[in-house]
């Protein structure tokens, strides 16, 4: 399958669920049922496909209350603390790539073995992976890398919807 056609297949999918259609926009959201919609998501999944994510330092503000409870019920000393801070925010990070590592991975192996699942570029369709056109309807896919590795918000979304983990 092309990369054209699986932007096709996600458009067409975000075309008849609307209410899937993920975006950080709050204001002017591209709207997937009209055709400028339909291209400016487009381009996000162009250039979600194109951009191979390097890690690069977090941005996340850490919350101080943290370091706190590890100082007073952990006993940490407070010289360590800041280094901690930086560790786990680097850790996460880390986290993260291997997870879209393990998306490209099998995007790679579904379009090597002739799969119809389509990778979910860019983040567009919301908690979902990985999608497919199945009969009149849709399958919806979440990848995890391991069982723990989900928190209850990511959980929660998926909840009463047809998504599988």
């Amino acid at each position: 399958m092309t990369p054209e056609e699986e932007k096709t297949i996600i458009l067409d999918f975000l075309d008849k669920n609307p209410e899937q259609f993920s975006s950080r926009k709050k204001k002017d959201r591209p709207n997937p049922r009209t055709q400028s919609g339909r291209e400016e998501i487009g381009k996000i999944i162009d250039s979600a496909r194109e951009k191979r994510h390097l890690p690069r330092e977090p941005k996340t503000v850490p919350d101080e209350v943290v370091s706190i409870i590890l100082e007073l019920y952990f006993d940490v000393s407070p010289e360590k603390l800041e280094c901690i801070k930086i560790e786990h925010q680097l850790s996460m990070a880390a986290e993260n790539i291997v997870g879209e590592l393990l998306e490209r991975y099998i995007s790679e192996a579904c379009r090597e073995h002739g799969s119809d699942w389509v990778q979910a570029y860019g983040d567009v369709v919301k908690a979902v992976d990985f999608i497919r056109k199945d009969g009149d309807g849709w399958e919806l896919l979440q990848v995890k890398n391991r069982d723990n590795s989900e928190n209850s918000s990511s959980q929660a979304i998926r909840d009463g919807t047809s998504i599988k983990k």
